[in-house]
């Protein structure tokens, strides 16, 4: 064997790497993307607003700096279509990408929201969140069923909030896809399951 290979980068060298790639392509400069805003939580005092775009199959992680974020439309809010502009960045430390958006037009509300709406008014209809229906809660659960899954940024902050404020707790994961066309079936189906394990 004459020693040649892949070469060995540092985790550094791959971020910087993926940085030069997704920030030196001259299409993803200047961009207009669209999508229905979700995790968006008010604009901070500083004038930054941290949001999600995302469609029926991706999600990107968006933000506006400073000024930028104080001219969001007043009725900016979770469930709006929009179109955002602005251009990818990266942020080396966590080997994550996000759209840093310059201007964001409205275009209405998105489609994904307006099916979570129409199945919120039917479970409504059919009793699912009657008061009567719910089952008491534990005051001090000792295990805990988590449906989700094990890649989803959420599930990492569930452990680590867990680790730090209920480390007794004993955790199950049961696994299923969050994104895509198969997570409704598949949240559906872990659920059952997790119901079946008692926790």
């Amino acid at each position: 064997m004459n020693g040649v290979g892949p070469p060995i980068l540092g985790v550094a060298e791959v971020a910087r790497y993926v940085r030069a790639l997704i920030e030196g392509d001259e299409r993803l400069r200047r961009v207009i993307v669209r999508g229905e805003i979700s995790n968006f939580r008010g604009v901070h005092a500083n004038g930054n607003a941290y949001f999600d775009l995302k469609d029926d199959q991706a999600l990107l992680n968006s933000v506006m700096w400073g000024s930028n974020g104080l001219k969001l439309p007043r009725d900016f809010a979770n469930g709006m279509q929009v179109d955002a502009e602005g251009h990818l960045s990266t942020y080396p430390r966590r080997s994550t990408y996000q759209l840093t958006v310059d201007v964001v037009r409205a275009v209405g509300h998105g489609d994904l929201h307006a099916q979570y709406e129409e199945l919120r008014e039917r479970l409504q209809r059919e009793g699912v969140f009657a008061q009567e229906r719910k089952r008491p809660l534990p005051r001090y659960p000792r295990r805990i069923a988590v449906v989700t899954s094990p890649a989803a940024a959420a599930y990492q902050d569930f452990l680590r909030t867990i680790s730090a404020h209920a480390s007794h707790v004993a955790l199950v994961l049961v696994e299923t896809p969050v994104q895509g066309r198969e997570a409704a079936a598949g949240i559906a189906a872990a659920l059952d399951r997790a119901s079946a394990l008692g926790v």
